[in-house]
């Protein structure tokens, strides 16, 4: 009696599991895309403390085949310290239908954004805090979320002299808030891995892999494999330019 107890409780227990994952499949559409962004990100430094981003992203669907996103930036930094940055901008984005779960047409988006980025040092090693709050403004109104994202820029020394080389690993939560979020208030999370060469003082190119997993709501994730390529710009406009 007690070994057709025991069979009959862990055949419950099996079924339980076996109907908790195929509610989860039946309820849950996960979809994997591969991308490719295109980046340019320009600083063009007109004081001390004062400088100028622009910044635009090419993001491309079924690696470069299709749209996904195209990302206008022009915004303003205030180095208050050396280890301190204030920033706020503005960005002009086109999202287009891509993929397994598209949208229904292509959308424009303004999003205003403030941001401050702690920098620290341990060792060789460069480490980055940047607290991002964000409004999106789309079909007459907003929604809104924070980005935290940490940075570790680790420098790869090939022989005595000063590196041009580095490694560059982040990840970056998107937390919604507000009554926008409905609930739903982790957006997303992005790990990235690549490589940073410095071809010149002014001039630098990142490679690498970024993941990107989204929770869209109404039980729909959507997993990116992306690579990541992006031309970094630096250039001193200031009329008494130091020498």
């Amino acid at each position: 009696m007690k070994s057709t107890k025991k069979m009959g409780l862990k055949r419950i227990i099996l079924s339980l599991l076996f109907l908790s994952v195929v509610n989860i499949q039946a309820f849950t559409q996960k979809a994997d895309h591969f991308h490719s962004w295109w980046v340019y990100d320009g600083n063009f430094r007109l004081h001390d403390r004062l400088s100028v981003n622009a910044l635009y992203a090419w993001s491309r669907n079924d690696y470069v085949k299709n749209w996904q996103q195209s990302l206008t930036r022009i915004g303003l930094n205030y180095d208050h310290r050396k280890n301190l940055a204030f920033s706020g901008g503005y960005e002009w984005i086109e999202r287009f239908p891509y993929g397994e779960q598209p949208l229904p047409r292509q959308i424009a988006i303004h999003r205003f954004y403030q941001g401050i980025t702690l920098k620290n040092k341990i060792g060789n090693i460069g480490l980055a805090n940047i607290l991002r709050f964000n409004q999106e403004h789309l079909n007459g109104a907003f929604r809104y979320f924070i980005i935290n994202q940490i940075e570790l820029k680790i420098p790869v020394r090939l022989n005595k002299k000063n590196t041009r080389l580095s490694i560059r690993l982040a990840e970056a939560i998107f937390i919604n808030h507000g009554k926008s979020a409905n609930k739903n208030y982790f957006g997303q999370n992005r790990v990235y891995a690549g490589i940073d060469v410095l071809v010149n003082q002014s001039m630098g190119i990142d490679v690498g892999y970024l993941n990107q997993y989204i929770i869209k709501g109404n039980q729909l994730i959507e997993n990116n494999h992306t690579l990541l390529v992006r031309l970094t710009h630096q250039m001193d406009v200031r009329k008494n330019r130091r020498h």
